[in-house]
């Protein structure tokens, strides 16, 4: 009688891709909701990278792009191929989660009305980590 181990192997890998993917898709959308928008360009590039993150930035500025990307890389991610990783290669990303915002200058602002609250990032993958997912 053949093992049903190695069929019990593969369904296990896959529940636990799975539920790694919908959990990072997640926490990714509340990022795109949580991203303060003036060009658009941060919101649209919360992206997927397996193993290490992307090294580029996308030039679109619809969040739908960065979606269909993302939906691309979890519908075929393995957890044994590494990580799921998610970034936004923007280079001022890192200034709008310390709570810093452009005004009309292009001069960046903390303690501004308009500026994002410091650390809303970690609150945006905590909320979509917290989500069930099966």
């Amino acid at each position: 009688m053949p093992s049903l181990l190695p069929s019990l192997k593969v369904r296990v890998s896959s529940v636990i891709s799975g539920v790694v993917a919908a959990s990072a898709e997640r926490s990714a959308e509340h990022l795109t909701e949580e991203t303060p928008v003036d060009t658009g360009l941060a919101q649209s590039n919360w992206i997927f990278g397996i193993g290490v993150p992307p090294a580029y930035a996308l030039a679109s500025l619809n969040p739908g792009n960065a979606l269909g990307m993302r939906l691309a890389v979890v519908a075929h991610y393995d957890f044994h191929s590494g990580p799921l990783v998610l970034t936004n290669n923007v280079e001022y990303t890192g200034q709008l989660n310390l709570g810093y915002a452009l005004d009309e200058h292009g001069m960046w602002l903390h303690g501004s009305d308009q500026q994002p609250f410091y650390g809303w990032m970690e609150l945006a993958v905590e909320k979509g980590l917290a989500e069930p997912v099966l």
